[in-house]
């Protein structure tokens, strides 16, 4: 509310750096299979957007899925809003040079499902599986590229009801 038109300002704004401009270009049309023009083009501002807004982390592999299930469901600006939200909020330090953030929560996983899911653990050891390896992803596009869009959806709600703390509780009903 303090800033109503900065997301105007950004998405119509300089791209800026070329090579996020590059890497959102490459992803775009990875998102998702039969993205039309307008939701290609939304979903390109909204990066470009973030990209801009945030220039310490601009654009990383991920976002892109987060947005395009964002613009399913919420008008342009909301979806960018939210973009914002989850990165700050939900996945702090995870996108960026070091991943910091990512590499805490995937170790924090690790212990909680050996406490609480020994059984797992114990079989994810036995196949030589890193339980980080598998659940970067989850976190890193915050699921929109893990399960379908009404699952990722009802995830989303859940999340957003709770608050930050239960992406742990949710990654471990992964």
């Amino acid at each position: 509310k303090s800033h109503p038109h900065l997301y105007q300002q950004l998405a119509t704004g300089e791209a800026g750096n070329s090579t996020v401009t590059d890497q959102i270009e490459k992803d775009l049309r990875r998102t998702e299979a039969g993205t039309s023009g307008d939701q290609l083009e939304a979903l390109r501002r909204v990066l470009q957007a973030f990209a801009s807004f945030n220039p310490s982390i601009g654009y990383v592999q991920g976002m892109n899925f987060i947005a395009a299930g964002l613009l399913r469901v919420l008008p342009e600006a909301a979806a960018f809003w939210m973009l914002v939200l989850i990165e700050q909020e939900y996945l702090p330090a995870h996108f960026g040079e070091s991943m910091a953030g990512n590499h805490v929560d995937c170790r924090v996983l690790s212990r909680l499902t050996a406490e609480h899911l020994p059984r797992l653990s114990a079989q994810l050891k036995e196949l030589d599986a890193s339980l980080q390896l598998l659940a970067a992803r989850w976190f890193l596009c915050f699921w929109a590229s893990c399960v379908g869009a009404r699952a990722t959806h009802r995830l989303w709600d859940l999340l957003f009801v709770c608050g930050p703390a239960s992406v742990m509780q949710v990654a471990l009903l992964g």
